[in-house]
């Protein structure tokens, strides 16, 4: 059992361990559904709020309607106008919540700017 079973069952641990890892890593919905607290937001949601901000900064070079905002990981009020000009510029329901919908139209002024 020790000498056979164990050895050729390690690739397959460490992969559930890679899985399990990624797969916690990546239950980010959570906490954006329940964490309120801006000090307490996981790392995911930090670095998400960073990489739309960066992305409405961009887009905002050529979109002058749409406001330029600090790119601090915290989404506020400032960024939350960025949205709104963008579902504006999108034709989409101007929640300022990124949705699916909504990350399509800065993923796609983004490329277009690039």
């Amino acid at each position: 059992l020790w000498h056979i079973i164990i050895p050729l069952s390690k690739a397959v641990m460490s992969v559930m361990v890679l899985f399990y890892g990624v797969g916690h890593w990546n239950a980010w919905f959570n906490a954006l559904l329940y964490i309120k607290d801006r000090e307490k937001i996981p790392l995911q949601l930090a670095l998400r709020s960073i990489l739309i901000q960066e992305q409405l900064n961009t887009i905002s070079e050529s979109y002058p309607a749409i406001p330029r905002v600090s790119e601090d990981g915290i989404y506020g009020n400032a960024t939350k106008a960025a949205v709104v000009a963008v579902q504006k510029l999108a034709g989409l329901p101007q929640t300022g919540a990124v949705g699916p919908l909504t990350w399509n139209a800065i993923v796609n002024l983004y490329n277009e700017y690039r």
